[in-house]
């Protein structure tokens, strides 16, 4: 059975900590910034819900940052073509994934390439080049598509049921909110939890039943009426 994730946190709950990631950030000339991501990582999935049950986030800064350095090396090695055929993205992924925390300790694993993602992005590139953007909406909804599909928990895969229409009320909602609040709406986070709430409620997570415990057997002493030993009075007459 599919459950599908809901994000109970308010537009604003991650306004303090990209406030801090973005001074860190800056403080640090961006080395802060795995720490950053995973800061905001951990308190949107403790806002997610799966089966009423809050998610949450092991993962950590210096993990991500070591992705991090090993992605710069081999795609200044190879000239770019490491990060062209999408492996530092899928290593994020999987990353990402295993470390996610769902309910009763359970985790799901990426098992998606980087080369089925890099045909899905050339085909994005492609259509939204002819279409002069317009399929960019399809586009999104069909890369969270495969990725929900290579997302995979008790051999079962997770499933994406947005539409392009509702990416694109999204999209200019927060295009138009953005523009009258000069940015306001971005800065406080508004526009990120809108977008990452429609996604959860899209999402659908093969949540399988915990198994109850098994049942001590019945002891002789403790058995119902029908296992009682018979009691029979004997009267001998002499």
């Amino acid at each position: 059975m599919h459950h599908k994730l809901e994000f109970r946190g308010s537009s604003t709950c991650l306004f303090g900590d990209i406030l801090i990631t973005m001074l860190l950030s800056l403080v640090t000339f961006g080395i802060y910034g795995p720490w950053g991501y995973v800061r905001l990582r951990k308190k949107m999935l403790q806002n997610t819900y799966l089966d009423d049950q809050p998610l949450d986030f092991d993962g950590t800064g210096g993990e991500l940052f070591k992705i991090a350095i090993r992605a710069f090396f081999l795609t200044l090695i190879t000239l770019g073509i490491h990060s062209l055929l999408c492996y530092p993205l899928v290593n994020v992924l999987k990353w990402d994934t295993e470390h996610q925390v769902l309910p009763g300790g359970k985790r799901a694993s990426y098992e998606g390439t980087a080369l089925d993602l890099f045909g899905q992005m050339i085909v994005v590139s492609l259509l939204s080049m002819v279409t002069l953007g317009i399929y960019s909406f399809w586009g999104y909804v069909r890369i969270r598509k495969h990725v929900c599909n290579q997302t995979i928990l008790d051999g079962i895969p997770w499933q994406f049921t947005g539409t392009a229409g509702g990416y694109f009320k999204v999209a200019i909602v927060t295009g138009l909110l953005s523009m009258i609040t000069f940015g306001i709406y971005v800065l406080v986070g508004a526009a990120v939890t809108k977008l990452y709430r429609w996604e959860s409620e899209n999402t659908m997570v093969p949540l399988m039943a915990m198994p109850s415990a098994p049942q001590a057997p019945l002891s002789p002493t403790t058995s119902g009426d029908d296992d009682r030993p018979i009691q029979v009075n004997v009267t001998v007459n002499r």
